[in-house]
């Protein structure tokens, strides 16, 4: 990194704003306030692949931040459910103060002395299967049908979802349906409807950062992928939680770093969501897949790098959950970098169902490619989403510059800072790193 950016990038409050920016509280600028938000909504940010059985590593698990673990064994000899062991690991997870997600499995297999766990306070949802298949949507319509016997509205009902990619890839897993999308839609229709109480919870995951032929890139059907996701999940008011790809696996999908980590997470917030979790906290021992991988933490559970990545996003995320959070989705907007120094990076993803335009933006350009994300207040402020949509490994820094149709001041979180920027002209032109997003509100 040069030093003249280093520099600009400390002096700014990590974005770099480009001088449009007028000095001074001139004018009745002091009039303008920025909105004060109360605290008390959260992300919830999980993992899956949980830690060693012991109450240390767990408590290592929620030093990184996280509020929930998948219990998902990740050794052969894990105490399995219902086990005195397992129950214990529940406990803990109450004293630490993460929950723990059960995982029932695809059976739906709830024995005799399964503890009720609607009484232990480190419970905090009850998946009961992963990626079915559309011909098995009529059995986990079953399951929440039992699941709201046993449950109610107490504990959350979850399934996790196929990647979106099986519409192209594994056409046979959807059946009879026509696309992804109508598989969600079957699924809302047949068994969602049967939560009558409680969260209504869509989740999926997909692993967007690949590598090919020594190559890295972003697979092409990412982010419309996630448009079909966060579009049904608005239209049926639903809880959205997707997997944060942390772990590469099985030849073709990426390691992680810092940046890959920010970079989904900021393409994942330009859509509305508030629910993470990352894959893998550790490693599967038994899945050869993940023999070579980098995980959170490794084979004997001390933290890698990515733990410390993880960990510092975490509370870059928690800095301003309480603003975002207070804000609704509205959709995502595609915009197409003048220069877009490497397409085949990237390719296929501004294709994506989206919004044509944003009311309070007049005008608007960036280098590379970017995503908007629109949303709005209870008070109908307006915010916006700004997210460096560029293969984070590909360095590139992007200028964006956005005329509001009218805004004396701009309020932008960003990387763990809150900051008020004074604009001219109703014009704000700032740098994005790679993989960095912005949160913004035009005040004025």
């Amino acid at each position: 990194m040069k030093l003249k950016r280093l520099l600009a990038m400390v002096l700014t409050g990590l974005l770099t704003v480009i001088p449009l920016t007028a000095c001074g509280e001139k004018n009745g600028l002091s009039d303008i306030k920025a909105p004060v938000y109360a605290k008390g909504r959260q992300f919830e940010i999980g993992a899956f692949v949980s830690p060693f059985p012991t109450k240390t590593d767990y408590q290592t698990a929620a030093d990184m931040g996280l509020t929930k673990m998948w219990i998902f064994p990740s050794q052969e000899n894990h105490p399995q459910r219902t086990s005195p062991e397992y129950n214990q690991i529940l406990e803990w997870c109450g004293e630490i103060g993460m929950k723990a997600i059960v995982q029932i499995g695809a059976r739906g297999t709830v024995y005799p002395n399964e503890p009720d766990y609607t009484k232990m306070p480190g419970v905090g949802g009850i998946c009961w299967w992963d990626e079915p298949r559309a011909d098995d949507i009529p059995d986990v319509a079953k399951l929440a049908k039992k699941h709201m016997e046993l449950y109610g509205d107490k504990l959350p009902f979850m399934i996790n979802h196929l990647p979106n990619w099986v519409e192209k890839e594994q056409k046979s897993l959807l059946g009879d349906l026509n696309s992804w999308g109508e598989l969600l839609e079957t699924y809302y229709k047949e068994v969602l409807t049967k939560i009558t109480s409680g969260p209504r919870v869509l989740s999926y995951d997909v692993y967007p950062l690949m590598l090919k032929n020594g190559g890295r890139f972003v697979r092409a059907d990412w982010v419309p992928g996630i448009a079909t996701f966060a579009n049904i999940a608005q239209k049926y008011d639903l809880y959205k939680h997707v997997f944060i790809q942390a772990t590469d696996h099985g030849g073709i999908y990426d390691v992680g770093t810092e940046e890959s980590l920010r970079f989904q997470f900021n393409t994942y917030l330009a859509f509305g969501f508030n629910d993470f979790s990352y894959f893998t906290y550790a490693w599967p021992d038994s899945d050869p897949d993940f023999t070579n991988s980098t995980a959170l933490v490794d084979r004997v559970g001390e933290p890698t790098y990515l733990y410390y990545a993880a960990q510092k996003i975490n509370k870059e995320l928690k800095s301003f959950e309480h603003v975002y959070l207070n804000f609704e989705w509205v959709g995502a907007m595609p915009v197409k970098g003048t220069i877009n120094k490497n397409p085949a990076s990237t390719a296929g993803n501004m294709d994506f169902d989206g919004i044509g335009s944003i009311p309070f933006i007049k005008d608007y350009t960036a280098t590379e490619h970017v995503i908007f994300g629109q949303f709005v207040d209870k008070d109908g402020r307006d915010g916006l989403q700004v997210t460096n949509f560029t293969q984070p490994y590909d360095g590139l820094y992007n200028t964006v510059k956005i005329e509001f149709t009218k805004a004396k001041k701009v309020l932008v979180y960003t990387k763990g800072t809150e900051k008020v920027h004074i604009i001219e002209n109703n014009t704000f032109e700032f740098e994005l790193e790679p993989g960095q997003g912005a949160f913004m509100i035009p005040l004025g």
